[in-house]
């Protein structure tokens, strides 16, 4: 199983839901452990039985709520006799759920922010818990990338043990997009026809990056289930 890490205070649930949706349309079985303090899934993501901690699922995702440590989630997990993951996605905005779900630098970081103040501020809490050096790849929620912005962020993260790739992944804040997701939430399935030609490239990139899948082959598989 491979752990996969999207840290930060914006709100990401959605994108993650995205990417983890086309890892199971490609055959893959993936859960999203809700670790922010918002607990956004929880309100998101329907269940006939709601408790202080569940793992409910939602075209074809596991969602894991509630949970605040790894021994717990995996606890719940054997104790239900669930299968094995290929994937386990965290959603994490703090500190110390980062270092309760054990994620390590040989794990995938995405640091995804947009660039107001208080989410780039709660993405350097979390970075500030890592502590061995660890590559992050930055996804930016913006319709424009400066390169005065992105110093801003590097010069918040000075002292961190981590080291920036260079290139980030960009998602224009588009209203269609907006709209397009909206809509989704409130029919409560993953639909992407709609959402805009950069937002699809941008969980399709992501999702090649973690499944080592060529983008032909995601491409064909969003193309089977859109049909």
């Amino acid at each position: 199983m491979e752990k996969v890490a999207f840290i930060g205070g914006y709100d990401k649930i959605d994108m993650i839901f995205y990417v983890a949706k086309i890892l199971t349309i490609l055959g893959k079985k993936v859960i999203i452990v809700d670790g922010t303090i918002a607990q956004k899934a929880r309100y998101l993501i329907p269940t006939l039985t709601p408790t202080l901690t569940y793992i409910t699922t939602n075209d074809s995702v596991d969602f894991a709520i509630g949970f605040d440590s790894i021994e717990k989630l995996n606890g719940y997990i054997e104790a239900e006799g669930n299968t094995s993951y290929d994937y386990m996605f965290f959603d994490i905005d703090s500190k110390s759920r980062y270092r309760a779900f054990k994620l390590m630098p040989e794990n995938r970081h995405y640091l995804t922010t947009s660039f107001d103040v208080y989410s780039l501020r709660k993405a350097v809490e979390v970075l500030k818990a890592i502590e061995m050096k660890t590559a992050i790849t930055k996804v930016y929620f913006s319709r424009t990338i400066t390169d005065d912005k992105d110093r801003y962020l590097r010069m918040l993260i000075n002292g961190c043990n981590v080291a920036l790739r260079k290139e980030p992944i960009v998602f224009p804040t588009d209203v269609a997009d907006i709209e397009a997701i909206q809509k989704n939430q409130r029919d409560n399935m993953i639909r992407f026809k709609g959402l805009s030609a950069k937002y699809l490239f941008g969980i399709m990139y992501i999702a090649e990056e973690i499944s080592g899948e060529s983008s032909g082959n995601i491409k064909r598989a969003i193309k089977q289930f859109n049909r």
